[in-house]
């Protein structure tokens, strides 16, 4: 089982007027403010803190970023800022595509027109989680422990997404099979394609 670095803190780049913001550094050697505690957050709650090893930008200035919220549940969520709007990719307690609740997100990738790959933890099945791609909106499910991957055997595991700008998303996959049951994979926005097998 692999586990994502979840280390918080209550800021993750620069101090502005006494409290702690993700930040942007922009052409002009001036600073961005993406999202600061104590901001509203889409969705509900208030930006209570940031993680501090997982913020992820992109050419055109855009930060995807997980921000831990004020309200007593569902407090953890995955959004997008550019300086300006922040938008909510998913959130912990959201119905997750395909079924179930996300109880965690991360490992999350974003491309230069502001979509977003992730994996989410789930509420049901003990250890499932799934690879997800959202902008904003509607999420795609594209792979998740238990389905029926290319080939006949079910995913045990997804992991280590990569996204292109087209929204093609590569990950590794791990199967219910006793031998040779790592594999690498492409989706292309509703089918999966095997690239690779061990063995």
């Amino acid at each position: 089982m692999r586990q994502e670095q979840n280390v918080w803190g209550v800021g993750l780049a620069v101090l502005v007027s006494s409290a702690f913001a993700i930040a942007l550094p922009s052409a002009q050697a001036l600073t961005d403010t993406i999202a600061i505690t104590g901001q509203a957050a889409p969705g509900g709650g208030d930006f209570q803190k940031f993680n501090f090893f997982q913020p992820v930008m992109n050419e055109v200035g855009q930060v995807a970023f997980r921000g831990a919220l004020s309200e007593p549940t569902n407090n953890e969520g995955l959004y997008r800022g550019d300086g300006g709007a922040v938008t909510l990719i998913a959130r912990v307690g959201q119905v997750a595509p395909g079924g179930g609740n996300y109880t965690n997100l991360y490992s999350h990738q974003l491309n230069n027109v502001g979509q977003v790959a992730f994996i989410g933890n789930l509420s049901i099945g003990g250890d499932e989680r799934g690879l997800y791609r959202g902008e904003g909106g509607a999420v795609t499910l594209i792979a998740r422990s238990g389905l029926v991957a290319q080939g006949g055997s079910t995913y045990t595991e997804v992991f280590f997404p990569v996204l292109n700008g087209a929204g093609q998303v590569a990950f590794q996959g791990a199967l219910s099979e006793p031998t040779n049951n790592l594999c690498l994979y492409r989706d292309d926005g509703g089918a999966v394609t095997l690239i690779a097998r061990a063995g």
